[in-house]
Parts: C-alpha cells; structure tokens; sequence
C-alpha cells in the first residue's frame, strides 16, 4: 500500500514519475511525502481525484533538498489505501548549487564564484583568485584578487598583499591597527605595520602620518619637515623654530627654562612678557617696585598701608594682573580701580575673576573699551602680597609671514614677495635692502588672535624729518577687511604703537606710512613687527594652540593650562558652582562665621555678616559691641530693669551683674521681659506641633485597630446572605450577622463568612465598595456543623 523510495543522497526533485501495475477499474488519487536530510517531512502533495492509470506524474516546484519520499494510492470511494504493484520510479533532479556531476556528488571548486556547470564542473561566471575562466588554474599575481582576478588590493595592505578570494590584507595593514579588515586607524602617536611603531619624538606632539611615520604639520626642534633632521639655531624652538627662547639660560628644543626666566619675560616658557610700572603705596608713601619686580616670593610689601598705585609704562588695555600672596583667601576684599588715559578719573572694575594656583593667583578683570594707565589696588589684602606682574600678552608675530607691496590692496595677497626680517626677532634692517622698501607692509598669521597691542620698528632713514601719518588695517578670520585706524601726524618713526581696544580676533594686518605734506605713501623698511595677544577663555600656552582641560574646559591659567584650586564662595574647585554650606565661607568655603554673626550666617565670598549682629551693632562687620544697656541682634533689645544696672549679656540678655531684689545675685533664670515673652513663644510653637503630632497618632492607632477587628463589633452589622438564596435559610432568625463594611487601608484584604456553601461578602477599600470579582476571591465558608450565633462569632474572630 506504502512505497518508500530512499536515496543515497539528497537532491532537488522536479519531477516524479511512478509506473504502477493498476488493473482495478476505479476512481482514486496519489499521495507523495517528502523528507529531508534528517530524516523530517517537508512536503505533502495529494492529487486530484482520476482514472486509474500505469503512469502517474508529479511536477514539483520544491526547492528543498529530497532524501527519501513516500508513495501510496487511494480509493475514491472506500477513502482506503489500496495495494499496488510499484513496476518503476523516476524521480528526475537538478543539482543544487555549488554541486556537479552524475548524481551531484561533486563540489564545484572555490574558484567558481557562485555554482559551476552540472556536467563538467568548470566555472561559467569566471573564477575567483584565478584569471583564466573556466578552467580557474592560474593564480592572480601580487596585488589582484576577485573575479578572473580584475580588482586591485588595497593600499592600507602591507606591501600591496592581499588573500585572492576576498581581498583581505594577508600580510598586515600599514596604518591601520585590525589585521586582516585594516579598518581602524592607527591612534595619535602610532604608524607603520598594524600601527606598532611609534612617532618620533621630533615630530610636534608626536603627530606623524600613519603610513610613513614621516611628521606633520611641525617638528620640534627642528625644521626641516617631514623628516625633522635639521636643528633649530640657537635662541629659538618649536615646531618650526618659529618661537623664541627667553630664558636667562638656553632653553630645551620645546622651549623649557632650567632656571629663570628672562626680565620682563614670565609664564610658560617665558613667552609672556610683563609692563613694567612704578608702584607707590599712600600713606604712608613708599616706592615698593622692587619688592613687587624682584621675582622673590619672600620679599612680601611689609607696611600698614591699604592702597597702592601701579603706573604703568604705557597705556593697557584689558589688563590680567598675576600676584604671590601669602594669603589668598585675604582677596575678597581686594578692591581694583583704574585711571583712564589722558584723565585721571578713577574707574572701578565692574567685574573680577580670580584664578588661584596655591599661593600664586590670576586676576581677570572687566571694564570698558578704554586704556589705562594706572591700576590702584585697595584693601588690607595689600599687605601680603610678595610679587605682582602686570601681564602685557605674548608676542605672537615673530617668524610670521611678512609681505611687502608698492600698491594699496583690499584683501592679503600671499603672491607677494616676503621680507623675513621684518619678523625673525633681531630689530635689526639690513641698509642694503633699499630694493625691498614698500609703501605697504602685510603680515599674515598662522592663527587669528585677539590682539591687545601693535608695535612697529622702522627704518626711518628712509623718509625726510617731516611729519607722518600711520595706517592700520585690520582682517578678521575670514581675511576681509573689518577696520582702518590712521593715527595723528608723527615725527616718531622709529617705532609707531597702537592699542588696539576692539577685541575682534585678527587674522592678518597691513602697515604704511602717508607724508603730512604731500599726502603721498612713503616706501620704507619695517625692521621688526610685534603684535601682542591673550588667549581666549579655554586655552592656553604659545600662541593660545592648546584648549583647557576637562575638569576646567572654559577656564585655565593662560600661560600653563593648570586648573585653578581655589574658589571664594564655592567648595568645589575648579569648577566653583558649589556655593558654601550656612555658616561657611572664604576660600574653598574653609573658614566658619564669626559667632559675632546673627545664627552664624555670613556671605560665602567675604565672610560679613549677612543677617545681621548677635551682642554688636554694626552690621555687616559686627565689631562694635553693645552699649550697657541694650543686648540681641543687632543691639536693638533692652535689659531687663530686674538686672543690676540694667547690665545683660550682649548676646542672650542674661542678668549678668545680679538682679534687685534677689538675694541669689548669681541667679541665672531670671530673663528679661523679652526673653520670657521670646519662651512663651517658643512654648506655644512646640506644644502645638507635638499636640497635633499626637492627635494624629491616636488616629493612626484607631484605624488600624478597626482594620484588625479588634473593635469590629463596636459598629452597625451586615447582613451576610447565602448565595444559595435558601428560602428557610432567609427567613432563619439565627441568620449569621457580623459588623457593617470596615474602613479598610490600601492593600489589605477582608474576608467574608457565612453558614455554609459558597457566597459573597461585601469588601470595602477606602470607604468604596469593591467589584464583586474580587470579592469571590476571598470567601471563607463557615463550617456546617457551627449553629448558633455565638459560635459563628466566635469562629469569624479566631479566624
């Protein structure tokens, strides 16, 4: 009845094909199972109801490997199997992909890409890793891979290698880090094979390209980029030479000092360099310039003076104050006023940002567009200053671009000839370079920067002893022309100056003279050019190139990136957003209010007394005791008349000379008037919470009680019905009755009793009657043989 055919491996059927010795002249159809590898069905297929025949086909459009199948034959009308003589089976297949042969029992090569020919094996689509299709028998040469070998391996492969198939780096990657993908690229400081070479040390910030190792951008030390061989002259550093040492002593290729730093030269690698000034303390008068300038911490200003005056050597704009104190946390009350150019009105700052290094402290300082030309420091933090610089910026126009021109242009032209001299730090014109004189003078920097101050070193043998006239224009970052200053006739030409007070970073500058007389541009050399900056906030070092760090990302010390350690006001440097806790202040909120101070409360920055005296009378300084007499906050409450002399302690009113009419003069208890009206105040606010805490208890106490049961038979009973609905058990006078619905809490379940059987009970939550569902869940049958009312009572309770 049954016909199972097994094969001795699995292949793709298309057709079937079973010759049957069929004799019976009846209605009936063909069933064939399908199975696969393992031995599951797959398929069912039954056909049509037909005619007996010797010859019954199936197409088949099944993509599934078959390994076994099951015939059979059906009646039409008994729907029984029937028994048959199976004479032949065709079963006829296609070979699956990637397989060829007489029964596809061959693999097609790896060469063929996606299947090969069913009868001979060889790749129709070409070969992979071979470049002759179809026979696939020559290997692709160094450097191809894929298809009849037709791609190119890829450049991050050592040595142009690659795996044939699939085009993977087969010998490493150059630049990259992951083997054989070559995807990811080599870190900061790292080149070569699988990026395990590291950059030279003469490359700037061990910066070199991941393929060669060759550096980029800048050397240190050196300047013969990229291979960085060639040292800097004497007297200079950087990436490109392009800085110049200002150390007493000769400085590191990446421009550290072993010792000093040159005079007027300060900061990080001494690149900043300070104004000097004349600095006299009043009243008394005394000139402490030296014990500001020696660069001697322990020379400290050691007089009673409060105010001293620095006047500078020129007029500043933005000023940047840097002080060794002994001190720091005596800043808070350091007051800062200035005395504008050509007039001398004092001007107070409207704004002070202090950076603090342990002893050493930065002072940034807000106010108007104008220049000034002398700073006035006030306050007693005066005293413990040991050094003070007045911060002029850093040069940023040495080893610049210096272009010269004999025409007036709109934009910076990099087409015209350099003049090297002009910014290589030596001052000095070479008198044989008259070919070379412009009437207009471009530098370009490498960076736009905020510059405070232009100063230009002139030739002047030049021009005639007539008075001139100077322009500047300015470029903004883009290189477009955003300003044009032209000064006052001058007979100065050895060196012009402006104080440049818009704050728009520059990009590059132009320079020129113009005669008095003629009007005419004169031709000239310009022997050095200085362009003094500072950096913006969140960065620091030569020329502003790096950014502050995480922990102070918008604010640093601008010469060495140091996050500041101190705040006054806040606890948590660097970032100072954390204000003091009440009855803290000063720096780093160390210091505790003075108990002078109303409940201890200062102001976080200066530490006075922000809500008043307690036994003083000045608030906010709090340092004049109270009159006999009087004693509290602020002095503003009398003694008590009971005291001796109407004398109090100052703080808490406390007869502290004897009461009249006592004998005890020591008695402690007697307070003032005020001070019993102050208790019975005091009274009246704790008695009310507690009794209210109580009455609120007692309440608690009560519910859960109820919740319980304790007190359930103190309210009004419920009537529990059987839900039988019994007509005796209704009209029964021993019915069992239990109290009325409890109030119950959140989350707690009650449940219901009754005399026998199923039933239902009412449950309340927070006085709302709950869905009969949830009910059922919590019904406790009473048991049977409990009759009377008393014990059912009972039972309910023990229960």
């Amino acid at each position: 009845m049954y016909w199972l055919i097994m094969m001795e491996s699995s292949f793709i059927i298309k057709l079937f094909n079973f010759f049957v010795n069929d004799t019976l002249d009846d209605y009936r159809q063909f069933t064939i199972h399908q199975f696969g590898n393992e031995g599951d069905e797959f398929s069912t297929f039954t056909s049509n109801i037909m005619k007996s025949s010797t010859l019954y086909y199936s197409l088949s459009m099944i993509n599934t490997p078959t390994r076994a199948f099951i015939f059979s034959l059906t009646s039409a009308s008994t729907n029984k199997p029937l028994t048959i003589l199976l004479c032949e089976v065709e079963a006829i297949a296609e070979c699956e992909e990637g397989t060829w042969g007489e029964h596809c029992e061959s693999l097609c090569p790896k060469s063929c890409p996606d299947f090969c020919r069913f009868d001979d094996g060889l790749c129709n689509d070409g070969c992979l890793g071979y470049s002759d299709p179809p026979t696939c028998t020559k290997s692709c040469e160094t450097g191809t891979w894929g298809l009849n070998c037709s791609k190119t391996c890829s450049n991050k492969c050592f040595n142009s290698s690659c795996d044939k198939v699939n085009g993977l780096c087969d010998m490493g990657c150059v630049g990259y880090s992951n083997p054989p993908y070559c995807t990811k690229g080599c870190t900061y400081g790292n080149s070569g094979i699988n990026c395990t070479q590291l950059c030279t040390d003469t490359c700037n910030k061990s910066n070199c390209n991941a393929f060669s190792g060759e550096c980029v951008q800048r050397c240190v030390g050196l300047y013969d980029l990229p291979n960085c061989s060639l040292a800097c002259e004497e007297g200079w550093f950087g990436p490109e030479c392009q800085y110049k040492c200002r150390c007493q002593q000769s400085c590191s290729p990446e421009g550290e000092c072993p010792g000093l730093c040159e005079y007027g030269w300060f900061g990080y690698k001494c690149q900043y360099q300070r104004m000097s000034y004349k600095a006299i303390t009043n009243n008394p008068y005394v000139d402490v310039t030296i014990a500001l300038n020696d660069d001697n911490e322990t020379t400290c200003i050691d007089i009673k003076a409060e105010t001293v005056y620095l006047y500078l050597e020129g007029a500043l704009h933005m000023p940047w104050i840097r002080l060794f104190t002994q001190e720091p946390e005596s800043l808070h009350n350091l007051k800062i006023s200035f005395l504008k150019k050509k007039h001398e009105t004092i001007v107070e700052a409207t704004a002070n940002l202090f950076v603090a290094k342990d002893n050493m402290v930065d002072i940034y300082i807000s106010r108007g567009s104008y220049f000034i030309v002398a700073i006035l420091l006030q306050g007693s933090a005066i005293r413990q200053i040991c050094s003070l610089w007045v911060i002029k910026g850093q040069n940023v126009a040495t080893k610049q671009n210096v272009y010269y021109s004999d025409s007036r242009v709109k934009r910076i032209d990099t087409s015209l000839p350099k003049y090297p001299q002009a910014s290589d730090g030596l001052y000095k014109c070479n008198e044989n370079d008259t070919s070379k004189a412009g009437t207009e003078w471009k530098i370009k920097m490498e960076h736009s920067f905020s510059i405070k101050e232009f100063i230009f070193f002139v030739n002047y043998s030049f021009v005639s002893g007539e008075k001139y006239y100077y322009t500047i224009k300015m470029f903004d970052e883009d290189e477009d022309l955003y300003n044009i200053f032209t000064s006052n006739a001058t007979d100065y030409l050895k060196l012009q100056r402006l104080w440049n007070g818009y704050g728009v970073p520059i990009k590059a500058f132009t320079f020129s003279l113009r005669s008095s007389s003629t009007n005419q541009s004169v031709a000239l050399l310009l022997c050095e050019v200085e362009v003094y900056t500072e950096c913006y906030y969140g960065t620091w070092g030569v020329h502003c190139k790096n950014k502050c760090n995480k922990r102070c990302p918008h604010l640093c010390r601008f010469d060495d990136g140091l996050c500041y350690k101190g705040c006054f006001g806040y606890s948590d440097p660097p970032s100072c957003i954390t204000a003091c806790e009440a009855g803290t202040w000063g720096f780093n909120c160390s210091k505790t209010c003075s108990s002078q101070c109303f409940n201890s409360s200062c102001d976080g920055r200066t530490g006075l007394c922000d809500r008043g005296c307690l036994g003083y009378s000045d608030p906010p300084h709090c340092v004049t005791a109270c009159k006999s007499g009087t004693w509290g906050p602020n002095c503003r409450k009398t003694c008590s008349r009971q005291c001796f002399n109407f004398s109090c302690d100052s703080r808490t009113g406390l007869c502290d000379s004897g009461f009249d009419g006592h004998s005890d003069p020591t008695l402690s208890t007697i307070v003032t008037k005020e001070s019993q009206l102050f208790s019975e105040q005091t009274t009246v606010a704790i008695t009310v919470p507690i009794t209210l805490a109580v009455l609120i208890a007692v309440i608690i106490c009560f519910v859960v009680l109820r919740v319980k049961g304790k007190l359930c038979f103190e309210r009004k009973e419920n009537n529990f019905r059987d839900t039988n609905r019994n007509t005796d058990a209704e009209n029964d006078s021993n019915k069992l009755k239990l109290p009325g619905p409890p109030l119950l809490t959140e989350g707690l379940s009650f449940a219901a009793y009754n005399k026998g059987g199923s039933g239902t009970s009412q449950v309340y939550k927070n006085g709302v009657l709950l869905d009969e569902k949830k009910m059922q869940a919590s019904f406790k049958p009473v048991p049977k043989d409990i009759d009377t009312l008393e014990d059912q009572k009972e039972h309910v309770l023990q229960n």
